[in-house]
């Protein structure tokens, strides 16, 4: 169980405060998976769709 919110020690050193800092970045998602999630995704061509189907077919054979 994790402590509570108001369960913090009186003094605070710089080594807490890098653990803590080292923590919620770990949490965070990185900036290339946000970049990803955010660029505009490109719709599917005839070109890809017929490729697609090709290479289906191959494995199903």
């Amino acid at each position: 169980m994790s402590k509570h919110v108001l369960d913090r020690p009186k003094v605070v050193t710089n080594e807490m405060l890098r653990r803590a800092v080292a923590i919620q970045r770990k949490a965070l998602p990185r900036k290339a998976s946000l970049t990803l999630q955010r660029r505009r995704r490109l719709g599917i061509t005839p070109q890809k769709l017929s490729y697609f189907l090709r290479f289906d077919r191959a494995k199903t054979l």
